[in-house]
């Protein structure tokens, strides 16, 4: 039963944009993730991003630099097995969970407001400033 009401939700999910997945509320497929963070088409309307390939045997992927610019309203990003070879210039202050394995820079975006998110313990953390630390719930 499950597996029936997921089904259903990705054929809503999909409908809503048949043609660009950057205008969907959720993605989860890794060719229609690709598409947005390469492509950076991304939009507001984006809510949360799935991409696990934690194990697997994948090429780490190359990102455009701007691909979370326009995702005003992402609240989810569970993500692993990415390279941002320009750094990572925007993250939407919406954001409430992050997940993120082998986050390949040293800090957040400078202007990063953390509000009240959660990030996995097992991820590994980038260098925080002392506000966006105090801000931080870590899961123990």
């Amino acid at each position: 039963m499950r597996d029936l009401i997921q089904q259903m939700g990705w054929r809503i999910v999909s409908r809503e944009s048949p043609q660009e997945c950057g205008r969907r509320s959720r993605l989860w497929l890794s060719k229609d993730v690709f598409h947005v963070l390469k492509k950076n088409t991304g939009t507001e309307i984006v809510r949360g991003i799935v991409l696990d390939f934690r194990g697997k045997n994948f090429n780490k992927e190359n990102l455009n630099d701007k691909a979370f610019s326009n995702m005003e309203s992402l609240r989810l990003l569970k993500i692993s097995n990415v390279h941002l070879p320009k750094g990572l210039d925007f993250l939407s202050n919406e954001l409430r969970m992050m997940e993120w394995h082998d986050y390949p820079l040293k800090s957040m975006p400078i202007d990063f407001s953390t509000g009240t998110i959660l990030l996995n313990s097992s991820c590994h953390a980038a260098t925080l400033s002392n506000y966006q630390r105090d801000l931080l719930t870590w899961p123990s």
